[in-house]
Order: structure tokens, then sequence, then C-alpha cells
């Protein structure tokens, strides 16, 4: 994490900003879940991978990826719209639905992905660096990791 904060003026900064212009008050988790679905287009349009998986993927819980989902796209009764994602029908399961990402979704991709690009991580820091967040092992988290297993 040390790398991001070197430069207070550098591309980690910079693509925060490009995510504020979009929208201010945009949680992080709803900037998560618009990059993981971003980056997993094809496969969710294919049917190779669910959002079902994403979510567990996310450790959220599936009704809550599909209230992100809506925030991220055209919205819903008390979700407003970011309009970011568009939300279609699929040709081959009518009862399902593809994304893509609007003009807008594509912008903040760009802006975002220019910005990172300007990161320049020294080789000896090059490997991948895994933060793993803290859980607790309360009987609901463990009663619901079970459910989506079933699922």
């Amino acid at each position: 994490m040390y790398i991001f904060f070197v430069d207070p003026t550098g591309p980690f900064e910079k693509a925060l900003d490009a995510v504020c212009a979009v929208d201010r008050e945009m949680s992080v988790q709803t900037l998560l879940t618009f990059v993981r679905i971003s980056r997993r287009l094809s496969a969710l349009n294919s049917g190779a991978v669910s959002l079902a998986q994403v979510a567990e993927e996310m450790d959220v819980g599936y009704s809550s990826l599909l209230r992100q989902t809506d925030c991220l796209a055209a919205g819903g009764p008390s979700v407003r719209a970011l309009n970011l994602l568009e939300k279609v029908v699929s040709s081959q399961d009518r009862r399902s639905r593809n994304f893509r990402l609007t003009d807008r979704g594509e912008a903040l991709m760009v802006a975002v992905a220019d910005c990172m690009s300007e990161m320049h991580i020294p080789a000896a820091s090059a490997e991948p660096v895994r933060i793993n967040k803290p859980r607790g092992s309360t009987a609901a988290n463990e009663k619901s990791r079970k459910s989506r297993k079933k699922r």
C-alpha cells in the first residue's frame, strides 16, 4: 500500500479524481463492483461466469451485488443511477441480463487505466501483494457463507 501514497499528486490520486468526477458519493463497494464486472464483461455475457460467482469472489451477498449493479446502471426504486453500465436482455435466455459499458462507463475505465498506467513500480516490488481483509468468524458469517455455497 505504501506505493500509492508516495507522491501526493501521483496516478493513484488522479484515478480517484477521475472517479469523483463521475460521482463524488460513489462508495468503494460500488467502485469495486464496477471494476469487477467491467473486467469480466465477456465472461459474464457468455455465461462462463455468473453474478453469483462474482458475489462470492467479492465476499458479498448476491442481493447486495444486484443492488450495486442497479446503482451502476439505470437505478431503481430508492437506488440512484450512475449510468456506467447498461443491462440488456440476453438473446439466449430472456430471464438473464447481460451488461455493457455505457459511453460514460467506458470513459471512466479509460481514465482510471490511463492514470494507473503512469505508476512506476520498482522491479523488486513487482510481485502482487495480497491484502487479506480481517474476517470475524461469527455464526452469522458462517451461516451466510454456507448458504452462498449451496446456491
